[in-house]
């Protein structure tokens, strides 16, 4: 029996694998945009926090430095005849003023740390910022120190107690050069987390273009499978049932099609199926009442199954003929050579190419 309603359409199918195209690219999408957001976030932390406090260390370096080259002039200054007082004075507030804004660009720096602390996206970059932070403060005590030690040196060279002046100068060098090996350490750090946020954000870069390559790979080959088999799924049908209707026509009524896509293709086979049966079934009627009735009037009730019949008058010639001995003739003979004996009985009297 024909099924007229398929379980899954032509239509349905196609927007199957359109929809699954376009899954695959959100899909796509949504990755790239996950993996390009840490990507972003490397070099956000890098240009807004990194890159500041290098400018921050690097100008705490030069203006510590530059006190202690105001702090050197001062010794020397002392040391010359005459004294010249008003030069000192001067060379002592550049030493105040250079203290005050590495003081500032250290609080700047700290402060900056917080607010990258605060806005770390990745794991890495919080636990990075987070070693920073304390060789920051470090930082600011030990510039402290050197600077209340060239303090005392000034005071000292005031008093004229050379014996404190020898002994602070050799505390001074120390801590110069404590200073200098705490921001080393610092800019060592910070180019460790600059370095490593590059690289990372190189890496993830690299791991994205790899990804798209997979993903647009992967999307690509499903899309030609899918456009294959779908379709191959409407060809092929389409070719057994075009093969069918030839046999069809070349007498053959006995052809079946075999058809399982579940779509309107096997519900046109199974139209054909039973297309093909009805019409077997008719030749089958025809065959059978053609032995016993003119094929003519066969043909013609066949035509007319489907309309309501109550006769019509027609001009028909009738033969009435006896056959001698036709009883015992028929208790002779089976009932297929009986019909063959009855044909071969009328057709040279009727002249027509009917048989019974």
């Amino acid at each position: 029996m024909v099924r007229f309603s398929p379980k899954f359409s032509i239509g349905i199918k196609i927007f199957g694998i359109a929809t699954s195209m376009l899954v695959f690219l959100v899909v796509i999408v949504g990755i790239n945009y996950d993996r390009i957001k840490k990507v972003n976030n490397e070099l956000i932390d890098l240009s807004k926090y990194s890159t500041p406090l290098t400018t921050h260390l690097n100008t705490i370096n030069i203006r510590v430095l530059k006190q202690q080259i105001h702090l050197e002039r001062i010794l020397q200054l002392y040391e010359s005849e005459p004294v010249n007082w008003p030069q000192i004075e001067q060379e002592f507030a550049e030493f105040e003023q250079q203290g005050k804004r590495v003081d500032e660009e250290v609080d700047s720096a700290i402060a900056l740390s917080y607010d990258a602390l605060s806005h770390a996206k990745l794991i890495r970059d919080i636990i990075q910022v987070a070693r920073l932070k304390p060789l920051l403060y470090n930082l600011e005590e030990e510039h402290q120190e050197f600077h209340n030690r060239g303090l005392q040196i000034i005071q000292s060279l005031q008093t004229g107690n050379s014996t404190l002046i020898n002994f602070l100068e050799n505390e001074l060098q120390e801590e110069e050069e404590q200073f200098n090996r705490q921001i080393q350490g610092v800019f060592q750090e910070l180019g460790i987390f600059i370095q490593d946020s590059a690289r990372n954000a190189d890496r993830e870069e690299r791991a994205i273009l790899n990804l798209n390559i997979i993903l647009i790979s992967l999307a690509t080959g499903f899309g030609i499978l899918s456009a294959f088999t779908l379709t191959a799924g409407l060809v092929n049908p389409l070719k057994k049932l075009i093969g069918s209707t030839k046999e069809v026509e070349g007498g053959n009524l006995d052809i079946q099609v075999a058809i399982a896509s579940g779509d309107e293709i096997e519900t046109l086979a199974d139209a054909f199926n039973l297309m093909v049966e009805e019409i077997k079934e008719k030749e089958q009627i025809q065959n059978t009442f053609g032995q016993y009735v003119d094929p003519r009037i066969v043909e013609n009730l066949i035509q007319q199954k489907s309309k309501q019949s109550f006769g019509e008058k027609q001009n028909v010639t009738v033969f009435f003929s006896d056959v001698v001995g036709f009883t015992a003739i028929s208790e002779m003979l089976a009932p297929e050579g009986l019909v063959k004996l009855l044909n071969q009985y009328f057709y040279p009297c009727c002249r027509t190419d009917r048989t019974l």
